[in-house]
């Protein structure tokens, strides 16, 4: 995590939602609504904060770090036609208090393409750069962003795993099976 998203964290009146793994803070009059109800099978899609901000027509700064951090990207990978997916699970904060080791399916997030993604995008021109003290800054559109990434990975990415439904026991990695 970077020192912003723990800065907006932080702040007094920020919300934070509830996913054990990829949880995200908001603040201002959208936040209840892009944090609330992050559900633990779409981490990082439709009705994650990332799709929340897309509908809400969001902007991405990437202030001094490239691509392969742009978390937006992601929600284009869960936009694929068949993305790999992979049993994952992390304890959850239960009402009570307490926590329980949960599991469930999700989409496997790959970073591995984002930078050559990001240089495609920039060279369609639908980023504005420029500085920010000393670190190099990319302001975008997310809508646009992410419609360019879902066509681009729909056109550049090969199917690489099917789901393994082998249960995880608590702290397990998921395991993936080649296609």
């Amino acid at each position: 995590m970077g020192v912003i998203a723990e800065a907006v964290r932080m702040w007094p009146g920020a919300l934070r939602s509830d996913h054990p793994q990829v949880s995200f803070a908001a603040l201002g009059m959208n936040a209840a609504g892009i944090v609330g109800g992050h559900q633990l099978d779409d981490a990082l899609g439709e009705t994650s904060p990332l799709g929340a901000v897309y509908r809400l027509n969001g902007k991405v700064l990437l202030l001094g770090c490239g691509y392969n951090s742009n978390t937006s990207l992601h929600l284009a990978e869960w936009r694929q036609k068949s993305p790999p997916r992979a049993v994952t699970g992390s304890s959850v904060r239960q009402p009570d208090g307490t926590s329980q080791w949960t599991t469930w399916v999700d989409i496997v997030a790959d970073e591995s393409d984002f930078d050559r993604l990001g240089a495609d995008f920039e060279a369609a021109g639908a980023a504005v750069i420029g500085q920010v003290g000393g670190a190099t800054a990319q302001l975008m559109s997310q809508p646009v962003l992410v419609d360019f990434a879902t066509a681009w990975m729909s056109a550049n990415r090969l199917p690489k795993h099917s789901v393994s439904k082998k249960p995880l026991a608590s702290g397990e990695a998921p395991v993936l099976a080649s296609s």
